[in-house]
């Protein structure tokens, strides 16, 4: 009976450790904005003359408690002309996908404080910068979001329904292409004269596998399986013996007849 229980703690045991052994590590820093600030991240902005400023980049939570990151333009007239929130990270093979839950159309105000004429709207950008390319992954404004809008993306990027955060869009992209580099990734929104103050919504910025899914049962690799064997050997011969056993001592024992 000991052994058999010592052999099942070791099959209990390396079930445990192959599913810990496959859990993904956070690649960004705070990237659900969890701390209710901006730790992790840097936040800048310049005004109109390309002076330095103070963004108008905050933290707030959902009614369920889950954070998320609110980019303000500001009005036209005091408000800055381009905040920005960036972090580095290195793109990994085990974890090339980057995704990013963020609303597909600002929160809108009137702004009087402009002419309201500009061709251009309010936008919020996120791109990536590997120190000489500037991918640009996402372009939302109050008409809508467009992935990969001028075609620079390294890989594949989409666009789904947010499945577990306040905000209703999900970003994905595969950076399979630049695993080894370091890349800085940012968030921008731009305030344009366009009659209106905009507010955008981003959070649950992440790196994760290709085929990520939180009820997936990992794949053992060669090593586990072959551990695996072993102990399905162990319990095998240890039945064996006890059949052995079992046979020797019914045979052992007299005839009542």
């Amino acid at each position: 009976m000991k052994a058999r229980n010592a052999v099942l703690a070791l099959l209990f045991a390396l079930f445990l450790s192959v599913g810990s052994g496959t859990a993904s590590a956070d690649l960004l820093v705070n990237g659900n904005f969890a701390t209710g600030d901006l730790t992790g991240w840097n936040a800048s902005a310049i005004d109109q003359g390309g002076i330095p400023t103070t963004p108008l980049i905050s933290v707030s939570s959902s009614s369920g408690g889950i954070h998320y990151a609110a980019f303000d333009t500001g009005t036209y007239a005091t408000g800055p002309f381009d905040s920005t929130l960036s972090q580095s990270f290195t793109v990994t093979a085990a974890q090339p996908i980057l995704s990013f839950d963020f609303n597909s159309m600002p929160t809108l105000s009137v702004d009087p404080t402009g002419t309201g004429t500009s061709p251009f709207r309010d936008s919020f950008v996120a791109s990536l910068f590997d120190g000489t390319n500037t991918y640009v992954l996402l372009l939302i404004d109050s008409s809508g979001s467009l992935s990969d809008p001028f075609g620079t993306a390294p890989g594949s990027v989409t666009i789904g329904a947010s499945s577990n955060s306040p905000l209703d869009s999900t970003l994905r992209a595969n950076l399979s292409s630049l695993a080894g580099q370091t890349l800085t990734l940012y968030l921008d929104v731009t305030n344009q004269d366009d009659g209106f103050r905009s507010v955008f919504y981003a959070t649950n910025v992440q790196t994760s596998q290709q085929s990520p899914s939180n009820f997936a049962v990992p794949e053992p690799n060669t090593a586990v399986v072959a551990v695996i064997g072993c102990v399905m050997g162990l319990l095998c011969s240890w039945k064996r013996r006890k059949k052995a056993t079992v046979s020797v001592v019914s045979a052992s024992q007299p005839d009542d007849d």
